[in-house]
């Protein structure tokens, strides 16, 4: 698969930024491309994890989910099928907004 790639891209990027950026500008505009970055990243976890969870709640009770040896049980056998493309493009394409908004806010801050 391919996501592991762009993901792995991505979290590059934004250290290159980090690294990058001088230190007095890292904090401009912190709070919302600090949200937007985390907010994507929870997407796309859930994303990666979206059809093995459809899996066990096919062939799980609910209630079964809680315990650690139907757990282990499933992910033994369980081979991955698809990838909910809608929530990773959306969760990178919010992670990638977070990254210009720190660096938007870095250029404006250099210049003032």
């Amino acid at each position: 698969m391919i996501t592991p790639l762009i993901v792995s891209a991505t979290m590059i990027l934004l250290a290159c930024f980090l690294l990058f950026s001088p230190e007095n500008h890292r904090s401009s505009g912190l709070r919302l491309s600090r949200a937007l970055i985390i907010s994507g990243a929870v997407l796309v976890f859930l994303s990666f994890i979206w059809d093995f969870s459809g899996h066990m709640l096919d062939h799980y009770p609910l209630t079964s989910l809680f315990r650690a040896a139907d757990i282990g049980k499933a992910m033994q056998y369980y081979v991955p099928v698809s990838l909910n493309w809608w929530l990773f493009i959306t969760g990178e394409s919010v992670i990638l907004a977070g990254i210009y908004l720190l660096y938007k806010a870095s250029v404006k801050s250099a210049h003032e």
